[in-house]
């Protein structure tokens, strides 16, 4: 899929922060699958509750290069 998705940080997880190219798991659709954050923000276009949240954070040591992102 060559489209951008927008999910929340719950406050549990923005410590420590989330930095691009980590690896997340969301919710979509019916199901959970695995992101890569490409981009972070304080702001969205988007109305706040109907932005999902990040399900959890995957602390495997997976992290593209701000270059491939």
């Amino acid at each position: 899929m060559r489209q951008l998705f927008t999910y929340q940080v719950p406050k549990d997880m923005q410590s420590p922060t989330i930095y691009v190219g980590e690896r997340i798991a969301v919710p979509f659709g019916n199901r959970q699958v695995i992101a890569i954050v490409i981009e972070t923000s304080d702001e969205s276009e988007f109305d706040n509750d109907k932005i999902k949240p990040i399900s959890k954070r995957l602390n495997d040591n997976f992290h593209l290069s701000n270059q491939l992102v």
